[in-house]
C-alpha cells in the first residue's frame, strides 16, 4: 500500500485510480460514524471457514443478500457518496461477475475486492478509525473492553457527547464553532490529545518541580510535544482486569 502519510498530513484528498478521497469534516461526524461500521466488521473472527475465506468485500455482499437487519452494502454506499464528494445523482452499482467475484461501479469504472481493501484502508487511515486486532483472540478483546468500562466506571466518568467534546475543544484552544466544524475528523482528534496531553503534562510536571511530589510512574512526565502513540495500546487493561472487576463489585 503506498504511503499517503503527507496527504494525510495535510488532509489532502487521496486519488485512487479515477477517484479521490476526501477527509470527512467534523460537521458530518454522524453520517460518518454511522456508516464507517461497515468497514469494522471482525470477519476473521466469526468461527465459519466459508466466511473466513472471503474477500471482505465478498461479506459484505454475502450480509447483503443473506438480507441481514443491517445493509451493510447500502452504508457503504453512503459513506462512499461522503468520502468521494459524490454526487446524490450518481447511482454506485453492485454486481457479480462471471467468475461470481462481487464488484462495485462508479461511473464507468469498475471495482474489484482488491480496490475495496485498499479504499477500506484509506478511509480508516485518514480519519483515524482504529480497525480490531484481529491477531487477538475476540474474547480477549470482549475482556479488555470489559476492563476500560469498568475503569471508566470506577473513575465516575461518563464519556461526554460529540457535541460537548467539540465545546471542550473550543474550550480549550480559542478555536470558534464555525472553524472546529470545518476541521476535519483526524485533526480534530489529534487537537483533543495534544489539549489532554499539554494539560496533564503541566499537572504532573508541577507536583514533580515543588519536590513534594514523586512519580514511580516516570513516563508520566513524557513531554506533551513527544508521540503520544503508546507502545502496547492494551497495556492499561492487559494486567489489572480482575483487580478492577473487584473493585467496581
Amino acid at each position: 500500500m503506498p504511503n499517503y502519510d503527507r496527504l494525510y498530513t495535510l488532509d489532502e484528498p487521496v486519488p485512487y485510480k479515477n477517484i479521490k478521497i476526501y477527509p470527512v469534516k467534523v460537521k458530518d461526524y454522524d453520517t460518518f460514524y454511522r456508516c464507517v461500521s461497515c468497514l469494522t466488521l471482525e470477519k476473521q473472527s466469526i468461527s465459519d471457514i466459508n466466511i473466513i475465506k472471503m474477500s471482505y468485500l465478498e461479506y459484505l455482499y454475502h450480509l447483503h443478500v443473506g438480507n441481514n437487519e443491517i445493509d451493510y452494502l447500502v452504508l457503504f454506499d453512503y459513506l462512499l457518496h461522503l468520502c468521494l464528494k459524490l454526487d446524490d445523482a450518481i447511482e454506485i452499482k453492485y454486481q457479480v461477475t462471471n467468475g461470481n467475484k462481487p464488484v462495485f461501479r462508479i461511473g464507468e469504472d469498475i471495482f474489484d475486492s482488491v480496490d475495496f481493501d485498499e479504499i477500506r484502508m484509506i478511509i480508516c487511515n485518514q480519519n483515524l478509525v482504529e480497525l480490531a486486532d484481529e491477531t487477538i483472540q475476540k474474547e480477549i478483546r470482549e475482556k479488555m473492553e470489559e476492563a476500560r468500562a469498568m475503569k471508566a466506571k470506577q473513575s465516575g466518568n461518563r464519556p461526554a457527547s460529540f457535541e460537548d467534546t467539540i465545546l471542550c475543544l473550543v474550550a480549550s484552544t480559542g478555536i470558534n464553532l464555525t472553524d472546529a466544524y470545518e476541521l476535519s475528523l483526524r485533526k480534530f482528534i489529534k487537537l483533543l490529545q495534544r489539549v489532554d496531553a499539554k494539560l496533564h503534562y503541566q499537572i504532573y510536571m508541577t507536583g514533580a518541580m515543588s519536590g513534594m511530589v514523586e512519580y514511580k510512574d516516570k513516563s508520566v512526565l513524557r513531554h506533551w510535544m513527544s508521540d503520544l502513540e503508546k507502545e502496547d495500546k492494551n497495556s492499561d487493561v492487559l494486567f489489572n482486569f480482575d483487580q478492577i472487576k473487584n473493585k467496581v463489585s
